[in-house]
């Protein structure tokens, strides 16, 4: 069997890790800046990749951490991104695709905060009506 095919698509309840500081103010939540006036709020799918993307960025001595969270719970925070300046999410961005390459690459890699809400919340309504 191949692995697209025993892979469950996303819903409110997949798990997801960002990078947050626990001693920091939410204005002080970790984003990637995407062109002159753009954030992101980098997602990540395994905790190994939000602990890759932090020590390559030397973001631990300052304090970051992987934090798990689900879907859902960064769903019901969407209004607080948007007041914060966040309009997209990055999904497992790499490092290198931050600051040093062109805004094409890690646009590569991005998607609004709505179209992840509605990606998430319409394949849990998709697994609700299947059972």
């Amino acid at each position: 069997m191949l692995r697209h095919e025993t892979a469950q698509p996303p819903n409110l309840t997949t798990v997801y890790w960002l990078i947050e500081n626990p001693e920091a103010e939410w204005s002080d939540a970790f984003t990637v800046r995407i062109g002159a006036q753009r954030e992101a709020l980098p997602v990540f799918s395994f905790p190994d990749e939000a602990d890759m993307f932090l020590r390559l960025g030397g973001l631990e001595k300052e304090g970051w951490l992987a934090v798990e969270s689900t879907a859902g719970e960064l769903v019901s925070r969407l209004a607080e991104y948007q007041r914060a300046g966040v309009d997209l999410v990055a999904l497992d961005p790499l490092p290198e695709m931050v600051g040093s390459m062109s805004d094409a690459t890690i646009a590569l890699v991005t998607l609004s905060l709505a179209g992840f809400a509605e990606r998430h919340a319409v394949r849990s309504q998709e697994r609700l009506a299947r059972n």
